[in-house]
């Protein structure tokens, strides 16, 4: 809120109700107007709606009440709200935004009262429960205007399959914009199909939630239209039974693509590249796992024979690295076993420089040699003859050796 809008909101709310309807009544209903510019429609209803007559009026009547924003409130308040500012206002409505759970509740009880909002352009819920959309979505369908939906679901959601089947039903939808979390349990298979090709005209899709990567090509052919795409974050998917793939379509408006990726394969995603990322512009990628996704040769033949029109490729990657050039200590502890031993023959001993022996026992079976060491440390208790040194280390090439 400005500055202007917080020391307005205070004025009205701490003004005694007599000198404040008495200073404003002398002013012009269009200079009225402009002041609720400065405010949200429910401060306007609280400020002016019980001043007297012309000011209900004008509360009620004011082309603020086109955008509806219902943010936290008791549920008795937004209950008087709804009753009074929502009910007359609602086929003017063209934004609705509700924030708190029992809003949708209310609001869509029953369900087919959503069409009396016949204007509505712009739906936005906030912590919404799955149960509360799926109700009223066989409604959405039949509101003429509606072009923009942004779902923010509460709590967890294991099967998110009917909300992406009931959202690309929506006619007129241009821009979707989809939150929803889900327990991370690799144990637990992700199911989520696309088994028919609903041809949405979504131009602009966010997902803010982990997408299986086994339903990301049929996500595709359902969204002839896509303009904008970003997905937080496409995961692999465990035991998850095979599903027919759609017809492939060409996506020719796709211009923008922002990705983050959880255990992906590169060549999972290079099919992705060849079937539909012909016509993107920008492509944005945070990876992790597969150090593939860095191979700068394979990205230059990929992106010169399947994506010409590529002007910007931002990638993030990350992942921990062969430690080939890692120079770090190693250190021998206790009399070793054969499980030890043959753990000891998988580490990369080329790159150790400094060497600290803790055994007091070295075994014939279990020594290894150690090319690039310059210092030595060794116990003050242990003991170790001048052969078995020569075996683990080169001794001309030790710069430095402490007990």
């Amino acid at each position: 809120m400005q500055t202007s809008q917080i020391y307005l909101f205070h004025y009205i709310n701490n003004s005694p109700s007599f000198s404040f309807r008495y200073c404003l009544e002398d002013l012009a209903n269009e200079i009225l107007y402009e002041i609720f510019e400065y405010l949200d429609p429910y401060d306007i209803y609280k400020g002016f709606y019980n001043l007297n007559k012309r000011f209900h009026n004008l509360a009620i009547h004011s082309n603020v009440l086109t955008k509806i924003n219902v943010s936290t409130m008791s549920k008795s308040n937004f209950e008087d709200y709804y009753r009074n500012i929502l009910i007359p206002n609602r086929n003017q409505i063209k934004l609705l935004r509700l924030s708190n759970p029992f809003t949708a509740d209310i609001i869509f009880s029953p369900p087919r009262t959503i069409l009396n909002f016949g204007h509505l352009e712009t739906l936005i819920l906030d912590n919404v429960q799955i149960r509360y959309f799926t109700k009223v979505f066989n409604r959405l369908i039949d509101l003429p205007k509606l072009h923009s939906l942004t779902i923010s679901l509460v709590g967890y959601n294991q099967s998110v399959d009917l909300l992406f089947i009931h959202t690309f039903r929506l006619p007129k939808l241009k821009y979707c914009k989809i939150e929803y979390q889900r327990k991370d349990n690799n144990n637990e298979p992700f199911q989520l199909y696309f088994t028919q090709c609903y041809s949405s005209p979504i131009e602009c899709l966010i997902i803010n939630g982990r997408f299986p990567v086994h339903a990301f090509r049929n996500l595709l052919c359902c969204l002839p239209k896509l303009q904008h795409l970003s997905i937080d974050y496409l995961v692999d998917s465990r035991y998850y039974m095979e599903q027919e793939e759609l017809s492939h379509i060409e996506l020719k408006y796709l211009k923008h693509v922002s990705l983050k990726f959880d255990l992906i394969y590169f060549y999972e995603f290079e099919k992705i590249i060849k079937e539909f990322f012909y016509h993107v512009e920008i492509l944005r990628l945070t990876t992790h796992y597969d150090e593939r996704f860095l191979n700068a040769k394979r990205w230059e033949k990929l992106i010169m024979s399947y994506m010409p029109y590529l002007r910007i490729f931002d990638i993030s990657h990350q992942d921990s690295m062969k430690n080939d050039l890692t120079y770090h200590d190693y250190t021998y502890y206790g009399k070793p076993d054969d499980q030890i031993c043959s753990n000891i023959q998988e580490k990369n001993l080329n790159s150790v420089k400094h060497l600290y022996i803790a055994s007091e026992e070295i075994g014939d079976d279990c020594v290894n040699y150690f090319p690039n060491v310059n210092e030595l440390s060794i116990e003050e208790s242990v003991d170790l003859i001048s052969a078995t040194l020569h075996r683990m280390i080169p001794l001309k090439a030790t710069d430095e050796t402490s007990y």
